[in-house]
């Protein structure tokens, strides 16, 4: 079986990451990755993992950080791998990368396109030597900690960002930009640059995440549909599809 552990990154960071989890297969498995609103950076030290498109794998470098993306995605672990993940927090990805963030989108970019290569290898050697994962965590601790560049988030786009989770993607985006005194266009820059997608998209996710939440096998889908802000369950279909790759009824059912 896989088996997943979960850990708080070091005090300074929390600001901008949301949790290690390290990620070990025993035996091989599959794994969907649903549509999210933060990145994910990944340090393998042990075994392989390749991306599934159209039954095709494509395996991927021992180190990554996927960007944001429309869609599903599909991975498979082989037997005896080991991952070190480290989940971001939304717009938190900027406090260690330079570029804009949206350049990494729909892709898995391999992090020695963006950082030195003997300084990835050396990260990882010492994942692998590491007794437990206490130290490992450690290590990407300090590996995080040379990479911070910036004390805070954009204040401007965090604003943005909680106005859209707490109006649950039903919002107006140049009435968002207007009350926070800049121009639309302007707007929508900043947001890519930092979160790694267009506020549409960051919004039509969040509102995807909530389906995912508020799910309750005892009401009609249609009720949910009209929950999310959504004027008939066709519209709702459709978008949930665009993420998952199925309708919402299989999709619920096949978890079930």
């Amino acid at each position: 079986m896989a088996i997943f552990q979960s850990y708080l990154p070091h005090p300074a960071l929390q600001p901008f990451v949301q949790a290690y989890l390290l990620v070990t297969s025993e035996p091989g498995f599959d794994n969907t990755l649903l549509p999210a609103t933060h990145l994910t950076l990944s340090f393998r030290w042990q075994g392989s993992v390749a991306l599934i498109k159209d039954g095709v794998p494509s395996p991927l470098q021992p180190f990554t950080i996927a960007g944001l993306s429309k869609s599903s995605k599909f991975i498979h672990y082989n037997q005896g791998t080991h991952n070190f993940l480290v989940s971001f927090k939304n717009g938190g990805a900027s406090a260690f990368f330079k570029l804009p963030i949206h350049l990494l989108a729909n892709q898995h970019t391999n992090l020695d396109d963006l950082l030195p290569l003997a300084w990835l290898l050396d990260t990882q050697e010492q994942l692998a030597l590491q007794p437990n994962n206490e130290q490992r965590v450690a290590i990407m601790d300090h590996f995080l900690l040379g990479l911070l560049h910036q004390p805070a988030i954009d204040p401007l786009v965090q604003a943005a960002m909680d106005t859209i989770i707490v109006q649950k993607g039903l919002v107006k985006l140049s009435s968002l930009a207007q009350r926070l005194h800049i121009s639309t266009d302007a707007f929508e820059k900043r947001f890519r640059k930092v979160v790694g997608t267009t506020a549409k998209q960051f919004a039509n996710t969040t509102r995807f995440k909530l389906a995912l939440q508020q799910y309750d096998k005892s009401k009609p889908l249609t009720g949910l549909a009209y929950e999310l802000g959504y004027f008939d369950q066709a519209h709702f279909i459709k978008d949930f599809k665009a993420f998952t790759g199925q309708v919402p009824s299989i999709y619920f059912k096949e978890k079930e």
